[in-house]
């Protein structure tokens, strides 16, 4: 049986602390750059090919490039700080993040690298690419006897 330590107050005392431990840490966000895994994205099969949706809030589509290479589509781009310094005496808290990002996604071998489509409008930007017309879904009529 191990000995374990009574911590008067019971766990109340604990969850405050563990709370207070959680806020605290959430302070060193200020400065951070954009995460790995953004932007979010969303990747929808279509019967004539594929549409990749992107989650790019705050931005211009001349912040953002779309590149082809080795069968490897990459999305990339610097988002912007939209604060520049915070002022003296006053304390700021960032969570939004910024800075360079990039995103690769490998592609299927049934589409069609040059019919690609891109359109960004709101904060979210879609990319189309066809699939080959050989690899599309058929369907197979069945005959009776």
């Amino acid at each position: 049986m191990a000995i374990v330590r009574y911590e008067g107050g019971g766990g109340y005392r604990n969850l405050f602390h563990e709370m207070e431990d959680l806020v605290s840490s959430s302070f060193d966000l200020i400065g951070r750059e954009v995460g790995r895994t953004f932007p979010a994205i969303d990747i929808i099969e279509e019967n004539n090919g594929y549409l990749i949706r992107a989650d790019l809030p705050g931005m211009t589509k001349e912040e953002i490039q779309i590149n082809i290479e080795n069968d490897t589509l990459t999305i990339s781009g610097e988002k912007k700080r939209s604060v520049e310094k915070p002022e003296k005496n006053r304390y700021y808290h960032f969570e939004r993040g910024f800075g360079s990002f990039l995103r690769s996604l490998s592609l299927p071998s049934n589409v069609d690298p040059n019919k690609i489509e891109a359109h960004y409008s709101d904060g979210v930007l879609d990319i189309f690419i066809k699939k080959t017309e050989d690899n599309r879904p058929k369907s197979i009529e069945i005959k009776s006897e």
